[in-house]
């Protein structure tokens, strides 16, 4: 207790000062228990998915199994549909980050590959040039 006495009690609805408000979650919790406001928390099931989430999944597959040439276009399509996602217009899902990633480690692989069969020409040449005739 303070020494201006306790508290007014709270008034209800019908008026005065000290109206109180029961909040979304309801009416007050019981006296002793701690009240935790609800969360908010944003509604993300109502945005519809990335259109193209499915595509990019495929991509990334067929890049990373058939042909490499397929995995920058994974990539790119994955990266235009990450900022729509990051716009607020399509919901987020995980056949949009997987087939993104499966680019990237295509297009990786891809590059690897391209510099390794550059390596091997020039080295037949430089061995061919080399042979005694």
């Amino acid at each position: 207790m303070s020494q201006y006495g306790p508290p007014p009690p709270p008034q209800t609805y019908a008026g005065g000062p000290y109206q109180t408000y029961p909040g979304p979650a309801g009416p007050a919790p019981a006296p002793g228990q701690p009240y935790y406001p609800p969360m908010i928390v944003p509604n993300w099931a109502a945005l519809p998915p990335h259109p193209s989430a499915t595509t990019v999944l495929v991509l990334g597959i067929l890049g990373l199994v058939l042909s490499g040439i397929l995995s920058p276009v994974a990539w790119w399509m994955g990266n235009s549909a990450l900022k729509d996602v990051a716009a607020g217009h399509y919901s987020s899902n995980d056949q949009l980050k997987v087939g993104r990633i499966l680019g990237i480690v295509g297009t990786v692989i891809l590059i690897v590959a391209v510099v390794c069969i550059v390596i091997a020409v020039f080295a037949a040449f430089i061995f061919a040039a080399n042979v005694p005739r």
